[in-house]
């Protein structure tokens, strides 16, 4: 039996509300940059799939990699505005634009019900815990890790054997589900405990890194599918 379910945070629990695209965008524009939408959407992709490297070796801190990442979209789209580049970091840290999935609040009470300890393991910064107050989600969960608090990224299994640590379950009773397959999946993997991949149909995937997903991952569209697989593999 499951007794510990930890969930990794941006595109998990939470997500962007405009997309990422469309922030960027509103962005570029108040600084006096016109772009057009489809090559904004490809440059983030395209920069996004360059993080790969990056993602795997889990050792640049989060905000260090969000500046690399912004740096090279700004790069395909041939802008040099530093200003503007620093302005962009600052609003998406910020995270003011976070909005919880509609199914959490129902699936973290299901969890609750059965006394499953909750928890986050996110690559993020400090401002992590503010944007989950924000989406409704204070006082969710029993133990949130950060990785610019925690000194340590995912899939580092350092930073899953922490939570192992605080929960003080088994690995085989605990489960971790998240969007990222290197940071999320792999990480879980490497860190020995159960992991399933959070596959969502939306605008917000840039870190999936769905081309690196094995094909018998376990995988979800959503969090009610992720509470339906562990009734039916009787995990609850």
């Amino acid at each position: 039996m499951i007794k510990a379910v930890f969930f990794d945070a941006g595109e998990t629990l939470i997500h962007r509300n405009p997309s990422l695209v469309k922030i960027v965008k509103r962005l570029l524009e108040k600084g006096g940059h016109k772009v057009d939408l489809d090559a904004l959407t490809s440059a983030i992709g395209s920069s996004a799939v360059e993080m790969k490297a990056i993602t795997e070796e889990g050792v640049m801190p989060d905000s260090v990699k969000w500046d690399h990442y912004m740096r090279a979209v700004f790069r395909s789209l041939k802008i040099q505005d530093e200003n503007t580049v620093e302005k962009i970091k600052s609003a998406l840290k910020e995270g003011t634009s976070f909005r919880a999935y509609p199914e959490v609040h129902g699936v973290l009470r299901q969890l609750r019900s059965r006394k499953v300890i909750l928890g986050v393991i996110s690559n993020a910064s400090r401002s992590l815990e503010k944007i989950l107050e924000r989406a409704g989600l204070k006082g969710a969960f029993d133990h949130v890790l950060v990785s610019e608090i925690e000194g340590v990224e995912k899939p580092h299994k350092k930073i899953f054997d922490r939570a192992l640590k605080k929960t003080g379950v088994k690995k085989d009773e605990f489960m971790f589900i998240g969007d990222n397959y290197i940071a999320d999946v792999e990480g879980a993997r490497k860190a020995g405990v159960n992991a399933v991949w959070l596959s969502r149909p939306t605008v917000n995937a840039q870190f999936s890194f769905a081309h690196a997903a094995d094909k018998n991952v376990r995988k979800v569209g959503n969090l009610r599918e992720f509470i339906t697989y562990m009734k039916k593999e009787k995990m609850l």
